[in-house]
């Protein structure tokens, strides 16, 4: 019998702890399930508040301000309207010459460089048989953009110079004998 009494206090025990594990996770999750509940009512009390539009009132007029009328002391005298016309239009006459003049100047000055990138391969062939460059029997696309490119450059820095600045040696030096490149290839290597 004192083994009847010890597996049936030991079923107890178990019985309870088992009990006890259940109520406490269906606490647990009925506290976490009051929280998000309560969490999702703010948000959507929340939203509804911002969504209400609260109607505006306009403010109720001050009984003793009365808007008063302009004084005619207080109008501006324009000068006579012929002179004021003839001014402006004498002073935008010349206004549009300048400009006129200004867009011709910055026209003749600047060339419009034109997109290499998007020309076909053709198109640079052919451009660079009208500007003069040589390139190789089958060049590819970049070949013929660098060598127009490198065109381009060396026309700009043609035009940019100076007459008369350019210099050579015997420009430097008018006495020095001039130099025979075959003599002076000869005495280095001897």
């Amino acid at each position: 019998m004192k083994e009847a009494v010890t597996i049936g206090l030991f079923l107890v025990l178990v019985f309870g702890a088992v009990s006890f594990y259940l109520y406490s996770r269906l606490s647990y999750t009925e506290k976490r399930l009051g929280l998000m509940e309560n969490m999702l009512l703010d948000i959507k009390m929340g939203i509804d508040g911002m969504n209400k539009e609260e109607p505006e009132y306009a403010p109720e007029p001050v009984p003793g301000e009365q808007p008063q009328p302009v004084e005619e002391d207080e109008t501006e005298v324009l000068p006579e309207e012929e002179t004021y016309y003839q001014s402006v239009l004498a002073s935008a006459g010349s206004s549009e010459a300048r400009e006129e003049k200004q867009e011709q100047a910055t026209a003749e000055t600047q060339q419009p460089t034109p997109n290499y990138e998007s020309m076909s391969k053709d198109e640079l062939v052919a451009l660079c048989e009208k500007k003069g460059l040589k390139v190789g029997k089958r060049p590819g696309r970049k070949d013929l953009i660098a060598a127009l490119r490198k065109g381009d450059s060396t026309s700009k820095s043609d035009e940019t110079e100076v007459a008369g600045s350019s210099s050579s040696s015997s420009d430097l030096f008018p006495n020095a004998a001039p130099l025979n490149s075959e003599e002076v290839v000869a005495e280095t290597l001897e």
